[in-house]
C-alpha cells in the first residue's frame, strides 16, 4: 500500500504524525507495510488537480489508455495528477495521454524518482 503524504506549506508536523497513527492503525496483518513517500515536484499543482478531477473517475476499472480518467483506478490516477497537473510522467517511461495497452502500476508509483520515500511503516 502507498500513501501520499502532501502537507500543504506550513502544515504543522502534529498533522502528520496524526495521520501515521491512523495508518498504523489500518494494518492488519502482521509483517504488513505501508510506504509514505512524499513528491520532490509538483505536488501542489497534482493535488490540485486530483481534487478537482475525483468525480470525473465514474468506475473503479483497470482501463489501460491513459487518456480515459473516468474509467481509472489508485495508480493511475496518481499519473493523472502529475501528468495533467504538473506535467510529469512518475514513470520516467514517456508516457503521454495518448499511450495506449499500458497500465500504471503500483511498483511504478513506488519506484518513481519523483518520489522520496519518507518512511515505511510495518506491523509487528
Amino acid at each position: 500500500m502507498f500513501i501520499f503524504v502532501i502537507p500543504q506549506d506550513g502544515a504543522p508536523r502534529a498533522a502528520e504524525f496524526g495521520c501515521k497513527m491512523m495508518l498504523l492503525i489500518s494494518l492488519k496483518s502482521e509483517g504488513d507495510k505501508i510506504q509514505i513517500l512524499r513528491p520532490r515536484k509538483g505536488a501542489s499543482k497534482a493535488a490540485k488537480w486530483a481534487i478537482n478531477h475525483i468525480d470525473d473517475v465514474k468506475k473503479y476499472y483497470f482501463n489501460m489508455d491513459l487518456d480515459n480518467i473516468e474509467l481509472s483506478y489508485c495508480s493511475k490516477f496518481i499519473w493523472h495528477a502529475f501528468y495533467y497537473g504538473c506535467d510529469i510522467d512518475i514513470t520516467g517511461q514517456g508516457l503521454t495521454d495518448h499511450s495506449r495497452a499500458t497500465h500504471i502500476y503500483p511498483s511504478d508509483v513506488r519506484d518513481s524518482e519523483d518520489f522520496a520515500l519518507i518512511e515505511t511503516i510495518t506491523r509487528k
